[in-house]
C-alpha cells in the first residue's frame, strides 16, 4: 500500500476549501477533505484608544488570538520606533508569555502620547492610540462662575471644535509653553 501526502507550506486564507484525494481504481474512488484556515491577529484590550493621567502607569495588553502554536515574537513599536530601542534608560518594562505580551511604561509624561503598535510573528498586528492629559488640581479661568475650574468641569474632546473657546484659548497658550 502507497500512502500520499499533500503538504502545504506558507499557506494562505485563499489556500482553504475543499481536497479532493482520488484513488486510481475502477471506478476512481474519492475522499474529500476540507481545510479550514485561521488567520492569527493581535488583539490589544481597551481597543481603539485609551486615556491615561501624566504619571500614572500605562499597561497595554497584547493577546495573540487563533493562533495554532505561541508566536515567536511579539514587538512593540511606539510611533513607528521600536520599544526597546525608543526608550532607552526609561522605565519600560516588556513580559511575553505564551499567547501575550505586556508592555507596561511607569510614571508616564506627554511622550507616551500616540499609537502604539502591537505586531506578533506570524500574525496580523494590532493599533492604539495612548492619550496622556495633565491632571491639575484646579485652574483659574476668566469668566467661570466660580472663578475656579475643578478637574471635573474640563472636557478632553478629539476635536477642538468641541472644547469651549476660552478653554480652548487657555489650553493653546498652556501647551504652547510646555507647561500642561
Amino acid at each position: 500500500m502507497v500512502l500520499w501526502e499533500l503538504s502545504l507550506r506558507n499557506v494562505r486564507l485563499s489556500d482553504a476549501g475543499l481536497y479532493e484525494c482520488q484513488l486510481t481504481t475502477h471506478p476512481p474512488t474519492s475522499l474529500f477533505f476540507t481545510l479550514k484556515v485561521v488567520e492569527a491577529q493581535a488583539v490589544i484590550e481597551g481597543y481603539p484608544e485609551l486615556h491615561f493621567h501624566k504619571g500614572q502607569t500605562l499597561r497595554l495588553r497584547c493577546n495573540v488570538e487563533e493562533a495554532t502554536e505561541p508566536p515567536l515574537y511579539i514587538f512593540w513599536y511606539h510611533n513607528g520606533s521600536q520599544v526597546q530601542n525608543f526608550y532607552q534608560n526609561k522605565p519600560v518594562r516588556v513580559e511575553k508569555h505564551r499567547y501575550r505580551s505586556t508592555l507596561t511604561i511607569t510614571n508616564v509624561t506627554y511622550s507616551h502620547a500616540g499609537s502604539y503598535r502591537c505586531e506578533p510573528h506570524l500574525a496580523t498586528p494590532a493599533r492604539i492610540s495612548v492619550h496622556i492629559s495633565g491632571q491639575p488640581a484646579a485652574m483659574h479661568i476668566e469668566g467661570h462662575s466660580s472663578g475656579i475650574v475643578e478637574e471635573d468641569d474640563i472636557v478632553f474632546a478629539s476635536s477642538p471644535s468641541l472644547v469651549p473657546l476660552p478653554l480652548l484659548g487657555l489650553l493653546t497658550w498652556v501647551l504652547l509653553l510646555g507647561k500642561w
